[in-house]
């Protein structure tokens, strides 16, 4: 909504590199142990979450460097550090890979090889306990439910098929719409990649 809105984004974009800063005051205590919040995985400052904290920061920094905000970078930067969460990080190289693209399609082309490569080593090169390969194993069982009607809205953690790990989100959203909705909804997700040819590199890389 904002990017139709208030087409240069400028503005916006220095008030989330504010609220970036104002939310890396609260994770550094957090990560050196000197303040403790209730947190499902801390440091996440102001939100719940690291990833989610780092994810927000992802998309922020990406918006930074479009508009050249230096000074303002390297509160998001420091955060998703702070954090090491993969999903902001491979955020970023998506974004990367993006402007790339209108630079060089082989450069990119290769960029996307070795994202898959080192995707799939992280995910799956971990012990059997580790959050990587838990998550390709929640996807696999998530895959099973998929049908054309779908279980329901909402229905994921009663359908979810009995097995070594119990997740009550299948960390990955188009995958657990499909089980929830259909797999008709997947087409819907097209219109996510018709958008990233619009005519404004700035909107393609956020």
């Amino acid at each position: 909504g904002l990017f139709c809105w208030r087409p240069d984004m400028r503005h916006v974009f220095i008030g989330l590199g504010l609220g970036c800063a104002v939310n890396l005051a609260v994770m550094l205590p957090q990560f050196f142990g000197l303040i403790e919040f209730h947190q499902v995985a801390p440091p996440g400052g102001l939100f719940r979450n690291s990833s989610w904290a780092a994810e927000f920061c992802a998309l922020t920094l990406v918006g930074l460097i479009v508009y050249r905000l230096w000074w303002l970078v390297p509160f998001p930067a420091c955060a998703i550090a702070l954090t090491s969460a993969r999903g902001a990080v491979v955020g970023l190289v998506a974004a990367f890979a993006v402007w790339l693209w209108t630079k060089s399609r082989g450069a990119c082309a290769a960029l996307l090889a070795v994202m898959v490569v080192g995707g799939a080593v992280m995910l799956l090169g971990g012990s059997h306990n580790s959050s990587g390969l838990q998550r390709v194993l929640v996807w696999r069982d998530t895959a099973s439910l998929l049908t054309w009607h779908g279980a329901g809205l909402g229905s994921f953690l009663m359908a979810y098929p009995d097995s070594g790990f119990m997740f009550i989100e299948a960390h990955n959203d188009l995958l657990q719409i499909a089980a929830e909705t259909g797999i008709g909804v997947v087409f819907f997700a097209g219109l996510i990649g018709f958008a990233m040819f619009g005519s404004c590199l700035t909107e393609r890389c956020v």
